[in-house]
């Protein structure tokens, strides 16, 4: 897996990467989170077409940083691509964000962006 980097950086690979819409990205998205009910309140998953971004929402009983950390890990082991995966971390009061590029060899991947929010 990457690692975690900077927003200019991020926003440098993304211009040099294939992150139109991918089906199958979606599809794994929703197949992790469906077996994730135990661990979560409710998400949304949508994608941004003028931007080409999945966009995942995911509330939590608690926002527990090392709760939504184990969780985010998970996802990316599930739905990474092959060649590389990079992503930046950001926390404001009552929500935790990620913003993440992974892609193949060829150059084609995906944009996802993450925020974590409680119920409270």
């Amino acid at each position: 897996m990457g690692g975690r980097i900077t927003d200019q950086f991020l926003k440098k690979i993304i211009k040099e990467i294939n992150h139109e819409y991918e089906p199958g990205v979606g599809a794994e998205i929703n197949s992790f989170m469906t077996y994730q009910k135990e661990n979560i309140n409710d998400y949304q998953l949508s994608f941004n077409e003028n931007e080409e971004y999945f966009s995942l929402t995911i509330t939590l009983a608690n926002l527990n940083k090392m709760a939504v950390k184990q969780l985010f890990f998970q996802l990316m082991l599930f739905i990474e691509y092959s060649h590389a995966t990079f992503y930046t971390f950001n926390q404001v009061a009552g929500e935790i964000s990620y913003e993440v590029t992974s892609y193949n060899i060829d150059k084609k991947g995906f944009l996802l962006k993450i925020k974590f929010s409680s119920l409270n």
